[in-house]
Parts: C-alpha cells; sequence; structure tokens
C-alpha cells in the first residue's frame, strides 16, 4: 500500500496534514501584527507533503531490504 496499513490512516493523516497549517495561520490572526497568509498554508502543506514523501520512500527501502 502506498502510506500506512489502511484508507482511514490515510484520510486521518491528509486530514491532520490540512488542519494544522489552517488553525496555525488561524491563530495568528489573533495576534497583532501577524497576518494569517493562504500562501503560507500551501508552504506548511507542501514541508507536509515532502515529510509524508521521505516516509514513504524510507519505508519502502526498509521493505525492500527486509525481503533480500
Amino acid at each position: 500500500e502506498w502510506f500506512g496499513e489502511s484508507r482511514k490512516a490515510l484520510w486521518v493523516t491528509l486530514a491532520i496534514w490540512v488542519l494544522v497549517p489552517c488553525i496555525d495561520e488561524g491563530i495568528q490572526l489573533t495576534v497583532p501584527g501577524r497576518a494569517g497568509m493562504v500562501t503560507d498554508v500551501l508552504i506548511d502543506m507542501s514541508g507536509g507533503l515532502a515529510g509524508m514523501l521521505l516516509m514513504t520512500l524510507i519505508h519502502r527501502a526498509r521493505s525492500v531490504r527486509n525481503v533480500s
């Protein structure tokens, strides 16, 4: 499988991947002198995507090594 053991794990991961940057930027709206930016949400999400892809590559590399 591409990620995790179940579709539920994938959906939970994707929800966190979207919600955390949105909440972070929402909090910034309440801080004087700060602004919540959609571009910052996208940047944060790209970091999350990079992390998920890296973990997938590591998982696959370990799986291949264990099979050999």
